[in-house]
């Protein structure tokens, strides 16, 4: 089965490659439709570990993934080196106790932490353990910009001016001393299309006879999905 997945090129200052955010797709078309914010992550997540891989999407170059607040509650942010993901947390996670917990487990593993549409109401917690805050220029004024820039540069965070789609944004984002740049001025996502593991027959077979009993010995069931690497998955 194909699988697909979008990048997005993030640059630098001098206009050379940081990294890429990893965006979910259903399909060749080059927008998302996103209806459950977990099973997007964890498409993009699965696609990136099991289906095309690191060296495919990215080489050694960095990847942004976005995170809600139920995933960044799971095992899944370990299954990633730190040095090559940065859990980008979305604008609609809130702040509650064990978001922050799980948040503050992932800075202790080495995670980067990017907070995403961050605006002059930003929760105080979050910010706390941000080490990049990401600007969109689309949804705010560039009186907004400037004041987030001066407040993030004193806190000695990194920030990001997402959706640039001018010159003069660029120029403008460039000199209030944003350090990262990302928007179609630069590179719309490119979709990247990928192939599903399959199953093994006699795998599912004998999966499928166990379902079939009585009383389900889950230590069995445990036994048959670890032989094979897509059941696993």
């Amino acid at each position: 089965m194909d699988v697909f997945i979008a990048r997005q090129a993030i640059l630098d200052r001098n206009e050379r490659l940081f990294a890429y955010e990893l965006l979910y797709r259903a399909c060749r078309q080059n927008y998302a439709d996103v209806t459950d914010e977990s099973a997007s992550t964890l498409q993009v997540l699965s696609t990136t570990l099991l289906s095309s891989g690191f060296p495919v999407l990215c080489g050694n170059t960095p990847v942004f993934i976005n995170f809600g607040r139920e995933m960044l509650k799971t095992h899944w942010p370990s299954l990633f080196p730190s040095s090559s993901v940065v859990i980008e947390i979305l604008e609609s996670v809130q702040a509650d106790p064990d978001v922050i917990a799980a948040c503050a487990a992932l800075k202790r593993q080495g995670y980067t932490l990017a907070l995403d549409d961050v605006t002059e109401e930003a929760d105080p917690e979050f910010l706390k353990l941000a080490d990049i805050i990401k600007v969109d220029f689309r949804s705010t004024s560039p009186e907004s910009q400037a004041r987030l820039a001066h407040t993030h540069r004193r806190a000695a965070r990194r920030i990001l001016a997402e959706k640039v789609e001018t010159l003069e944004e660029f120029e403008r984002a460039r000199s209030l001393g944003f350090d990262y740049f990302q928007g179609f001025f630069f590179s719309r996502p490119v979709v990247l299309q990928g192939h599903q593991v399959p199953a093994m027959k006699g795998s599912a077979i004998k999966l499928l006879m166990e379902l079939q009993c009585d009383q389900l010995d889950f230590l069995r069931l445990e036994s048959l999905i670890k032989c094979d690497v897509s059941l696993t998955y």
